[in-house]
């Protein structure tokens, strides 16, 4: 709306009632000339301007519209002047109240806003150049005065601007944004503009200060404080969408610089230098055992875990530890070969995870509770139990399926630290409610003091878990809980009133839950009922399916096998043995990392 020379007396009438009824109030007023001003204003500066917003907008809620005004009459009461608060009282009193969200176009409206020209290059503002195909068309082409655009922008999401074009809204996105692997605010870049070096040609700067901010927000992440300590164990590896070719581990790792493999501890191996002490060649060729070196028994002990010191190996019981597990990428080993050792350890210690039919049936049926409890506005929400006896896959399939549907939501979303939309937790030995609901605080990061009761702990977890939009919590080794005890009762009613208080799904693991107490008396038969129960047994070799199935899953670890004299399909031939000797259970089927030793026919 284009202002006129008539709105000059209304703008100044209005300024003129908000300097008499709220600023000179305010400390540290000092009018508008030297005579009104205090004897010392500047030391009764006590507020932030975010501070005399809040205190603005306050008082034009409490004060201003409080005022009576003579153009607002009620119709069964004309000669009563009404104020602004008490006429929208009455008219929602006859009319009603009916709330509308607000939508895409609703919230690109309510963003800072500055007027740029669109040149070939794209928008230029910030000493960032943001470009797009919708901006083709539309180039040194305005239809304003100025030859600009209207240009909307979300500070705590630089990334990407909104241009106001004749049919709608059109995104542009920062054309460095793939240089930075991580979120950014415009704080942030702000204080990268004043440290980076200043360079004479524009587009070469730009692209210095977005390598200078992905280098500060690596370091943030991984809590470094210099760039030149950052340097020593970060690669391209780190950022998202790049493959460096590195193990996973080893360009993890900040501080202890390359790895080292046994080997290079131990003096060279040929026919020309003896056994060293401690190994099976000595025992061999003296007859008689050798000494104990504790210092060469410690070196190895030191190459073999310095890997996974502090590493991606953790088990996620912290929001970071799971976002962590779920950026880790699949195992893989650098290049094409051949491999030393240390990278085929390495490799088979983390190893492949190879999808079992179950594993699909339970994706299948969480897809479907998901999309039952997606409109569900009851307490009953369904859920899912997955139940197994041991070293069958269970705990794997929850993570993977977590780590799935926290891919997805982050994709759907675009986000990466606003939502949070998978929690895990592990049941502790001998819980109590107030046990258990401390482990989701844990995991989320709350402090948690002692004086804290149970009841103040679930609103906290429960609050920033709904800030968060977690949607699916998964919860394992349940078969721990005994609701024949007090306590144990008492914790299955704290999980059964955290999945009323949450809108999200609960999916429980743990070992034969169908014969524990978790699923005995009211308490299990009400849980029986809200939760589909799925059950994880071992693969079984009876029927041709059922030894088709376990023969796939052989060839699959047999394909991903990368042992040093590995012939291809020697474990394929070999299944039914394989069967034998695990039962059917995945768990036991670990991966060797030496030579191949072909099982007795």
């Amino acid at each position: 709306m284009q202002s006129t020379t008539r709105d000059k007396g209304a703008v100044e009438r209005t300024f003129s009632s908000i300097n008499t009824l709220f600023v000179q109030h305010v400390a540290a007023y000092t009018g508008s000339h030297t005579g009104e001003r205090g004897q010392d204003a500047e030391g009764e500066a006590v507020w932030t301007l975010a501070q005399l917003d809040d205190l603005l907008q306050e008082w034009i809620i409490c004060g201003w519209q409080e005022r009576e005004h003579d153009g607002l009459r009620h119709p069964m009461m004309p000669r009563l002047s009404l104020s602004p608060n008490e006429m929208w009282a009455a008219l929602v009193a006859v009319c009603g109240y009916v709330p509308v969200p607000l939508g895409r176009e609703d919230y690109i409206e309510l963003m800072p806003s500055r007027r740029c020209a669109i040149t070939d290059e794209g928008i230029r503002f910030e000493y960032r150049t943001y470009d797009g195909p919708a901006l083709n068309g539309h180039r040194h082409r305005s239809p304003a005065a100025d030859g600009k655009w209207e240009v909307h922008h979300n500070p705590y999401e630089p990334w990407q601007c909104w241009v106001r074009l004749p049919d709608g809204w059109a995104q542009a996105e920062w054309i460095h944004r793939s240089l930075v692997s991580r979120p950014f605010t415009d704080t942030t870049w702000q204080h990268i503009r004043t440290v980076a070096t200043r360079h004479t040609d524009r587009a070469e700067h730009e692209e210095h200060l977005a390598r200078h901010l992905d280098e500060l927000l690596r370091r943030a992440h991984t809590g470094q404080t210099s760039a030149a300590h950052s340097h020593k164990g970060s690669s391209p590896a780190d950022v998202p969408g790049r493959r460096a070719g590195t193990r996973r581990a080893r360009r993890r790792t900040a501080d202890t610089g390359p790895p080292k493999g046994p080997a290079e501890h131990l003096p060279p191996a040929d026919e020309n230098t003896p056994p060293a002490p401690g190994s099976a060649g000595t025992a061999a060729s003296a007859g008689a055992w050798s000494i104990f070196d504790a210092h060469q028994e410690a070196q190895l002990v030191k190459a073999a875990n310095q890997e996974t010191d502090n590493g991606p190996y953790a088990s996620p019981t912290t929001w970071r530890e799971w976002t962590r597990f779920v950026d880790s990428e699949p195992a893989c080993l650098p290049g094409p070969g051949p491999w030393n050792a240390e990278e085929r350890l390495d490799y088979h210690s983390q190893f492949v995870i190879l999808s079992t039919p179950t594993m699909a049936k339970i994706s299948l049926t969480l897809r479907r509770l998901m999309i039952l409890n997606r409109r569900h506005n009851g307490t009953a929400r369904r859920g899912l139990l997955i139940s197994g006896p041991p070293t069958t896959g269970k705990t794997t399939t929850l993570q993977q399926l977590g780590r799935s549907f926290h891919l997805a939501d982050r994709a759907r979303h675009n986000s990466f630290d606003e939502r949070l939309p998978v929690a895990f937790l592990s049941v502790p030995p001998a819980a109590t409610p107030k046990m258990l609901v401390s482990e989701l605080a844990r995991f989320l990061d709350l402090p948690i003091g002692k004086a804290m009761n149970q009841a103040r702990i679930t609103d906290i977890v429960c609050g920033v878990l709904r800030d968060l939009s977690t949607q699916l919590v998964l919860v394992d080794d349940v078969h721990l809980l005994n609701t024949r005890t007090r306590i144990g009762a008492e914790t299955s009613d704290q999980m059964k009133h955290l999945s009323e208080r949450l809108p999200a799904t609960f999916v429980y693991a743990g070992v034969a839950i169908e014969a524990s107490p978790l699923l005995t008396g009211s308490r299990g038969a009400q849980l029986a009922g809200r939760f589909k129960m799925v059950r994880n047994p071992p693969l079984a070799y009876g029927s041709p399916a059922q030894r088709t199935a376990w023969e796939g899953l052989v060839r699959g670890m047999d394909q991903a096998l990368r042992l040093q004299a590995h012939r291809p399909d020697t474990l394929t031939r070999h299944a039914p043995y394989l069967h034998h000797r695990t039962g059917g259970r995945i768990g036991s089927c670990p991966p060797s990392s030496g030579k191949q030793r072909s099982p007795p026919s």
